[in-house]
């Protein structure tokens, strides 16, 4: 599988299990909250530092760090700021 990745052009995936339980099985909230805020990222970057991509890096900042490496982009990282939302009050932060 991951063969196959390294030679797919790119992979990105920012996506929730938790949406298809039951109502009556969801799991506490703050158990939700974690779940749906982390991300599964996977990034093959030859010659990258270790520690380039830290462990909690956020979609927002993964591709500047990326084309900052890659081709020396310079763009600027934002803060690690985090949005969430109930699925009861989608609107409401």
């Amino acid at each position: 599988m991951v063969r196959s990745l390294l030679r797919a052009p790119g992979f990105l995936r920012d996506h929730s299990l938790l949406r298809s339980r039951p109502a009556r099985r969801q799991p506490e909230p703050e158990v939700e909250r974690s779940a749906r805020l982390a991300n599964l990222t996977a990034v093959h970057l030859p010659g990258a530092p270790p520690g380039l991509l830290p462990e909690d890096v956020s979609l927002v900042n993964l591709l500047p760090l990326v084309l900052n490496h890659s081709f020396g982009a310079g763009f600027e990282l934002h803060p690690p700021t985090r949005y969430y939302s109930t699925y009861a009050r989608p609107y409401s932060s």
